[in-house]
Formats: C-alpha cells, structure tokens, sequence
C-alpha cells in the first residue's frame, strides 16, 4: 500500500474505532443483561419441556424480551468483529475473505432464529397450558409436532458457520499482531464455544473477549499499550512480556545517560576574533639608503 493509502486507512480505523468498541461493549454484555431479565422472572421455573412451556406461558414477556436482547448482541457481533476483520486484512491480506460475509450471515440468521423460535415456543406453550393434561409426555408430542426442533437445528448450523467465522478473525488478527496471543487464543475458544454451544456458551469468555475488543480498538489497553501494528498498516508481532520489559529498562538508561552525559548549547560566540591571515603579495622591499661621494 501506498503512503496515502495507509494514512486513509488509519484515518479510517481511527474514525470507526469508537463504534465498533460501542457494538462490542454491548454484544459482550446484552446476553448477560437477558440472563438476568429471565432470572428475575421466572420464580420457580419447572423441570423438563413440561416446566419449560409452562414457565414460557406465564413469563411471554420476559422470553420474548430475552430473545430480543439476545438477538441485538448478536446483530452487534459483525460491527465489532466485522471491524477487526477489515483491519485484519489491510494488514494481512492473506486473511479468507469469505470470514466476513459468512460473519455477517450467521449473525443476522441467528438473530432472526431466535425470535423465530421463541414465537413457536410460545405458541406451543399456549396450547400445553390449555390443554387437559399437563405431562411431560404430552409437553414431548406438543414440541415435536411444531416447528421448533427445526429452528433449533438452523440455530445450530449458523452457530457453527458464525462460530468458524469468529476463529478465523481471531487466529488472523494475532498473527497480524493485532491481538496479544493471549487474547487471540481466547478468541478462537469464543469461536469454538459459539460454534459448539457448551457450558451455555462460555457467555463469560464471550464477555472477556468482547470487553477486551473495545479497549482495544478505542487503544486504551493496559500494560504498554496498544502491539505496534495498530500504528502501521503492516503485520507486526505483538511483543512479549520480556520485550517490553527490555524496551522500558532500555528507554530509562537511555534518559539517564542523557540527563548525565547530554550535549551542552554553546553560550555564544567567543570573545576574541581570529587575526586575519598575511596577505599573499610580496613583501616590501626596506628602503636604501644613498651612499655620499665625498668630493
């Protein structure tokens, strides 16, 4: 790239920095936020679908709340990661183009899934708590004869595409410098969790990484700041531990050194001028004295 190419491009990640730290700040922190709405709704929620659809019922409110605020931090995620993805690239182009769009698709078809579902679980919960008989079994046929397995298994699908997506923007971002390794590897676990949906998805993790992202891209990361490949528009590792701690021991004895051996301004010109050097003509002859004749 080019001189002004790189000046636009930070100009750029400069100007959408705040944002994507916005998108990612909230996508961290709205499942969190819909975890708690649920909590405080349900009081004693039940065991099995028969619990499920019951609890469904009497709280609609709340799981349609839940779901949308679920779905919004998942429409946030290609803001933020989107972002590193485009800063990724310009500087490492060998990054898969194909992470962004199937970032972008997954988001959006997990967003818009999710609503689905929860309608169609609400809809089944009317007809259970209606119904004459409120057993787990007649919970299983209910569910089974709607379309809300189905939406769980598209679920499924774009969690594992949006999941893939997400590990190939950390595991680039990190080589590219971008992203310590320890952030990056939590990155690729975020990717794998969301992929493979276990321990409810590591949301804790998910929030960690998410935070770390803004902080991040607003450049106020602690301990040194920021790798230096933020600065540049090139690939550059992010140093190490040891490497800063060198750097910083470096720069003190370097300002000591400074401090004790700098170079002093002249104070002025000297006093005495120099004397002109001799000019290059001849020198003049002593003058001679005429001799008398005596007479």
């Amino acid at each position: 790239m080019s001189v002004d190419a790189d000046r636009s491009q930070l100009e750029w990640e400069r100007r959408a920095g705040r944002p994507a730290a916005a998108a990612s700040f909230a996508a961290g922190l709205l499942p969190f936020i819909s975890f708690f709405v649920l909590a405080s709704s349900i009081s004693s929620p039940g065991e099995g679908r028969a619990g499920l659809l019951t609890a469904a019922d009497e709280s609609s409110t709340a799981f349609v709340a839940v779901a949308a605020l679920t779905a919004l931090g998942f429409l946030l995620l290609p803001v933020s990661v989107g972002y590193l993805f485009r800063v990724t690239r310009a500087r490492r182009p060998e990054t898969p183009g194909i992470a962004l769009p199937l970032l972008v698709a997954a988001a959006v078809g997990t967003a818009v899934i999710l609503v689905v579902e929860q309608v169609l679980l609400l809809d089944v919960a009317g007809d259970f708590v209606a119904g004459e008989s409120t057993t787990e079994e007649v919970a299983d046929d209910l569910v089974a004869a709607s379309a809300v397995d189905t939406a769980q298994l598209v679920r499924f699908a774009l969690s594992v595409a949006l999941g893939a997506a997400v590990l190939l923007v950390a595991l680039n971002a990190m080589r590219a410098g971008l992203l310590s390794r320890f952030v990056g590897i939590i990155g690729i676990a975020v990717g794998v969790f969301i992929a493979i949906p276990i321990l409810g998805g590591a949301t804790l993790i998910q929030l960690f990484w998410l935070v770390a992202l803004g902080m991040l891209f607003l450049g106020r990361w602690p301990g040194g700041g920021r790798g230096p490949a933020w600065d540049r528009v090139e690939a550059v590792p992010w140093p190490t531990a040891a490497a800063r701690m060198e750097a910083d021991r470096a720069a003190r004895v370097d300002k000591a050194q400074r401090l004790a051996y700098g170079d002093s301004s002249d104070e002025g010109a000297s006093a005495g001028g120099e004397s002109e050097p001799p000019g290059d003509g001849p020198e003049p002859r002593p003058a001679s004295r005429k001799r008398r004749r005596g007479r």
